[in-house]
């Protein structure tokens, strides 16, 4: 999984960033949840590696962890648009909770087909970005 998941995400920065957050959410995971699972996993998994194996480990079902999936999509781009556009919060959380209402659906429909094919949309103006934003000096958090 992890080899897939470096195949799918073609910039650099991203996949350092992805494997940051993973280590980070690994690392609390094996405290909250322990299981053995967490040893099959590199010591930097990727993010969606360490979701993944938290949501098992949670006992959650795999539309819970979709659900908690899709959630982060969407809260982690709005609290980094928020601090680093200085936008009202409440507009930005109001616009969150707009998007809110499409995870229940997105996380049923990925949640079906489990052994399907995974979706790898890429944008290289995106991957631009995410390499743009690596190599600045200033950046807040990884994104």
């Amino acid at each position: 999984l992890d080899a897939e998941a470096d195949a799918r995400m073609p910039a650099p920065a991203v996949r350092a960033a992805s494997r940051v957050l993973g280590r980070g959410l690994a690392r609390l995971g094996r405290r909250a949840w322990p299981n053995p699972a967490w040893a099959e996993l590199p010591v930097a998994p990727h993010h969606p590696i360490a979701l993944g194996v938290a949501a098992a480990s949670a006992g959650l079902s795999p539309v819970a962890a979709a659900q908690v999936a899709a959630y982060l999509s969407i809260s982690g781009p709005a609290s980094a648009a928020a601090r680093l556009l200085s936008l009202d919060p409440l507009i930005v959380a109001g616009l969150a909770a707009d998007l809110c209402t499409s995870i229940d659906a997105v996380a049923e429909q990925a949640s079906r087909d489990p052994a399907g094919p995974l979706n790898a949309v890429s944008d290289p103006w995106f991957d631009l970005l995410a390499e743009t934003h690596a190599s600045r000096k200033d950046r807040l958090f990884a994104s």
